[in-house]
């Protein structure tokens, strides 16, 4: 696999041969907060002991603006702002897969057999612990193990008043005027 990919895909788009085979993070990576850091730690270290590279598989828009458009969503950072962090951060490959009707009423099952395996070929994939997705939400690790892929699961990371680092947080803590709150969050 060569570096340096940055391929906007859908679930029938055909993915280079040479995009194939990475160690796969996937989730939204709005922020690209410590949180996210140690996910995608955990994948360059996985990816190396797997003698391929890391990668990410993302979502635009935002799988929260396609289910529910008429609720704002405070975006932590742009799209081309978050696939910046994530190259920066070590991911080979950053695969935006187009969140559209066709990807919201996939089944996790399909998921799993269209994209990771037959579109990407994953060596392996890294989660974090409350991930779920397909239709319904209904995929979670197990999904993805029936199937035959290694999964890793980052446990939550907190910040050091042990309390758990998300996007989530961090926007209300913005709507809170408390920068320094989520600066220290986003790292």
């Amino acid at each position: 696999m060569s570096e340096g990919h940055i391929i906007d895909v859908n679930t029938s788009s055909r993915v280079p041969d040479t995009a194939r085979g990475a160690v796969v993070a996937i989730g939204n990576f709005d922020g690209v907060h410590r949180g996210h850091a140690a996910v995608l730690g955990l994948t360059r270290k996985v990816a190396a002991q797997s003698g391929t590279v890391p990668g990410v598989l993302t979502f635009e828009p935002h799988p929260r603006h396609y289910f529910q458009p008429h609720v704002p969503l405070l975006r932590l950072t742009p799209q081309a702002d978050k696939v910046a962090r994530l190259t920066q951060a070590g991911m080979k490959t950053v695969f935006v897969y187009d969140f559209n009707a066709d990807l919201a009423n996939m089944t996790a099952e399909d998921f799993v057999d269209t994209v990771l395996i037959k579109q990407l070929g994953v060596r392996a994939v890294v989660i974090g612990p409350d991930f779920h997705f397909g239709k319904g939400r209904t995929g979670n690790a197990d999904t993805i193990r029936a199937a035959g892929i290694h999964v890793h699961v980052m446990p939550q990371t907190c910040d050091e008043a042990g309390e758990t680092i998300s996007a989530t947080r961090i926007r209300t803590l913005l709507q809170q005027g408390d920068i320094a709150g989520a600066n220290a969050l986003l790292g």
